[in-house]
């Protein structure tokens, strides 16, 4: 038997004293495609935004399966203050798509044609892909008694004014620590910090000190003798 993802029980809803809908009771089941007709101002989105979640009925129960994710697209979508929309197609379209974003409003960025793949693996990295060095760095921080909560407290705040220092200032000139000061010695200790926590968490600090050598190369005036230590340094084992 299909089993049962949300359901309401004698679900009421009233706005002052003229109610929307009174006693609905109905359950929705796994694999089921509902569809929710009525005239407007029926209550139809309420109703929706109950069983998301959203929205507390007036009287009645809602309950869902633990663990359950429910999305909600409201009947006038908006975007978040600042949020941006890929735009790609021909010119006549993306004067369109641009009024289209920008009505609802989100800001329009125009990308290069066959680029979308790219941009969003961007985009990957930088929401996925911070999430997962937030991890490493809870990992690396661990033996200092720290959970991870603790290592958000603390390096949270500093990844977020480092990506302050960056739009600001740009990548390079807000670049800082070991591979800017070419410091090989401080390099191969922080191996051997990171190999405790696990191969994984290795790898990672070697791909990004790598990629600060780079930095520090090309945009900080380091040294070829200092960048070619530091680069030793990060592919040698702990």
């Amino acid at each position: 038997m299909p089993e049962l993802l949300v359901s309401c029980q004698e679900l009421s809803k009233a706005f002052g004293a003229a109610p929307l809908f009174e006693r609905l009771s109905l359950g929705v089941f796994e694999g089921d495609h509902v569809g929710l007709v009525g005239p407007n101002g029926s209550g139809k989105s309420t109703l929706l935004k109950i069983l998301a979640g959203l929205e507390e009925p007036s009287t009645g129960t809602r309950a869902a399966r633990k663990r359950l994710r429910i999305g909600y697209v409201p009947q006038d979508p908006v975007f978040d203050p600042g949020a941006t929309v890929a735009i790609e197609g021909d010119e006549a379209l993306l004067d369109l798509l641009a009024e289209i974003a920008t009505s609802l409003g989100a800001i329009p960025v125009r990308i290069a044609p066959g680029s979308k793949a790219a941009y969003h693996a961007a985009a990957v990295l930088a929401a996925g892909g911070l999430t997962a060095l937030l991890d490493v760095v809870a990992a690396v921080a661990a033996p200092t008694g720290l959970d991870e909560a603790g290592a958000l407290a603390i390096y949270g705040p500093l990844a977020a004014q480092a990506l302050a220092n960056a739009r600001s200032m740009g990548t390079g000139p807000s670049l800082t620590g070991p591979a800017v000061r070419g410091d090989a010695g401080t390099v191969a200790a922080h191996l051997a910090a990171a190999a405790a926590a696990g191969p994984e968490e290795v790898a990672v600090y070697r791909a990004l000190g790598l990629r600060q050598v780079t930095l520090a190369t090309t945009r900080r005036g380091l040294a070829p003798e200092a960048a070619a230590r530091l680069r030793a340094a990060f592919t040698t084992d702990p």
